[in-house]
């Protein structure tokens, strides 16, 4: 078995935080894919003024760049110890400067654009994470379509946390802001078994210790104490809620205490007779962990021992992660003779790279279809289930379908195993990155395009059903349905699932779309009581943390 690296591939359309408290973390997205070690993230600059060269820093020569390998790991404040996975720092003596000489050198090497990035003087930059920040390309697909919508950091710590699925604070249910201003709109789209009863998917939050969440919050202090009940750091935490549930007319008041949670990759699992044979519904909500691969591992060996015949695939909220595990539920979808030396996905770096990845150095080899375990949680070599009774899959998605997600759709086309799409469009990110430490700090930077078996890549506008009137996008056969946030999920009533089932017993799509979310949005969230009644013009409600930090197409592997 070939020794894998992870890539991450990951998108968000709203700012939705599952199963988490607020923490913090860069903007942008990413991809998924392969790496023998980990590498993390950064994210925003500040603002301030440029610390005076020293002597022995770097001096800025226009279009000069020396080896990264130069700069890298020389730190400002170098790190002692080893990290949370047992890794020792690599870090020594260094100053700011090196850390930004390494960031550009790595930009000029590595970034699938990087004759488009405009070459800077670091001294005119206060810190690594702002000089960063204007390491991309300002260019443009169309107007109001950039080329690089993905570009973030993020503290080491917190990429390795992520990765490792470490407990998180929150109520055990996923919070998302679909309107951030007034008439505001938030919901619980997700939950697990330790969430308060009231949190139900499509409950609306409409205030949190006594301030409206829907037209209030009109100074930054009561914005701040929304977020922090929203997103709570500490477990022991105790707040507030009013919400509505669907279908009851009172509004709940719930007192929640913060607890540490621990989410898995797997949010439903259920097999069900149709007239077409034994169903399965699988709903997946991330390739962000190392744990995802034993979860799917699990869930998908309960498919093939149910024998059935066909299969929905739910990755409607399912941002990216890492990039092998997408190749492993491709695989595990289409099967050994369909996949047998086929590409999952290839890699097109930039045109300074040649025949080589510049992230390693080494020939660009591309991910093939894995049909073992690779190590992250499950025994490398381990034989994976298939589903071999299948003749195509349902996806579910939305414009939260992200990266490593987008992956397994563009995978599958690539060996024309048939695909059919029921929801709305994806995020269109079909490019990723190797996240990279350097001196505390994961920086994700867009470095390839993933191309299929193919050599199909380029949806920058996501995939979208057929019958779509989206203007724009990679048409797969399939219907264009809307859900509305306060919809159930996975089950009768939810518009997507009804809607896959329609598919697979008649072929067809539904004759009338159920629960447009436009129409749901355009009408705003019901106002009741003494709760939500101030008609105030307030702040936008944004978590502070950076909202597609699980966009990812991680091409990381595990430690040999």
């Amino acid at each position: 078995m070939r020794a894998v690296r992870a890539v991450f591939i990951g998108a968000a359309a709203l700012l939705t935080f599952p199963f988490a408290g607020c923490s913090s973390g860069g903007g942008g997205g990413g991809d998924d894919g392969v790496a023998t070690s980990p590498t993390p993230m950064d994210d925003g600059g500040s603002g301030g003024s440029s610390p005076p060269l020293s002597a022995g820093d770097p001096q800025w020569r226009a279009g000069e760049y020396p080896p990264a390998d130069d700069f890298k790991d020389r730190c400002a404040a170098p790190r002692s110890g080893v990290d949370s996975e047992g890794n020792v720092f690599p870090d020594q003596p260094g100053s700011l400067r090196d850390e930004q000489f390494w960031l550009r050198s790595w930009t000029h090497e590595t970034y699938l654009f990087n004759d488009e990035v405009i070459d800077r003087d670091p001294a005119d930059f206060p810190s690594a994470a702002a000089y960063f920040d204007v390491l991309k390309t300002e260019e443009t697909f169309r107007p109001g379509k950039p080329k690089d919508e993905f570009h973030f950091s993020q503290p080491t710590a917190d990429y390795l946390d992520s990765r490792n699925a470490v407990a998180s604070i929150g109520y055990g249910a996923a919070i998302t802001v679909v309107r951030p201003t007034p008439p505001r709109e938030i919901r619980i789209t997700a939950t697990q078994e330790r969430a308060p009863t009231a949190f139900v998917p499509g409950a609306q939050l409409v205030a949190v210790d006594g301030i409206d969440l829907v037209h209030g919050i009109t100074t930054e202090a009561e914005r701040r104490t929304a977020l922090a009940a929203l997103y709570p750091r500490a477990a022991g935490e105790v707040h507030h809620f009013h919400l509505r549930v669907p279908g009851e007319a009172a509004l709940r008041t719930v007192t929640a205490q913060a607890i540490p949670v621990k989410g898995g990759a797997v949010d439903d699992l259920q097999t069900f007779a149709t007239t077409e044979g034994r169903t399965g519904y699988i709903r997946i909500g991330t390739f962000g962990t190392y744990q995802a691969e034993r979860d799917i591992f699990d869930a998908m060996s309960t498919l093939e021992a149910a024998d059935i015949e066909e299969l929905i695939l739910d990755l409607r909220y399912n941002t990216g992660g890492i990039l092998a595990i997408a190749s492993q539920l491709s695989y595990m979808i289409a099967g050994t003779s369909r996949t047998r030396d086929k590409v999952f996905e290839g890699f097109r770096f930039n045109d300074d790279a040649g025949e080589l990845n510049p992230t390693t150095g080494d020939p660009n080899t591309p991910f093939p279809f894995y049909d073992t375990g690779l190590g992250f949680s499950l025994t490398a070599t381990t034989a994976l289930p298939t589903l071999n009774n299948l003749d195509r899959v349902v996806i579910l998605t939305s414009g939260e379908t992200c990266s490593a997600s987008e992956s397994v759709l563009n995978g599958l086309r690539g060996i024309d195993f048939p695909i059919v799409v029921i929801g709305g469009g994806t995020c269109g990110k079909p490019f990723g990155f190797f996240p990279t430490d350097n001196c505390g700090t994961t920086y994700f930077t867009l470095q390839f395009e993933g191309i299929n078996d193919k050599g199909q890549g380029g949806y920058i506008d996501g995939f979208i059903p057929a019958d779509s009137p989206a203007p724009y996008g990679e048409r797969l056969p399939g219907c264009a349905i809307e859900a509305a946030p306060s919809d159930p999920i996975g089950e009768a009533g939810d518009p997507l699932y009804d809607a896959a089932l329609t598919y697979i017993e008649t072929g067809s799509c539904p004759a009338t779309p159920t629960s447009p979310l436009a129409s749901a949005m355009a009408a705003g969230p019901q106002r009741s009581g003494a709760v939500a009644t101030r008609a105030a013009i307030g702040l936008p409600l944004i978590p502070d943390r950076g909202i597609s930090a699980g966009r990812a197409r991680d091409v990381v592997r595990p430690a040999k």
